[in-house]
């Protein structure tokens, strides 16, 4: 499936993996097991994967970082489109922003 879009880089191919088997190892280990403890044994089962097997994952990354790449030149293209906004100065800025001052209340004794 797609990648994160533009903004939003893929995942790695070892991210594809551990999203893929994550459920499968994580009821492996012992009940009660931290999310530290499933991704040091998903490092371990990544490390042990035979190159044959991480091209799957491998792929789909650069498919997904292919598309990423294309989605960033179509946003940065149809942004250079639009009618560039008018920059003011810091003083017009401020001026800009700044609300007036609050006029003093006087309170009477009642």
């Amino acid at each position: 499936g797609g990648g994160g879009g533009p903004g939003r880089p893929p995942a790695t191919a070892f991210v594809l993996f551990f999203r893929e088997n994550r459920e499968r190892v994580q009821h492996s280990l012992p009940p009660g097991s931290k999310l530290h403890d499933i991704t040091r044994e998903m490092a371990k089962q990544w490390k042990a994967l035979p190159a044959s097997a991480k091209t799957v994952y491998q792929e789909e990354h650069r498919q997904q970082l292919a598309e990423f790449k294309e989605g960033i030149v179509r946003s940065s293209a149809s942004r250079a489109a639009l009618p560039k906004k008018e920059i003011l100065p810091s003083s017009a800025m401020r001026a800009a922003v700044t609300p007036p001052p609050m006029k003093r209340l006087r309170v009477t004794g009642a």
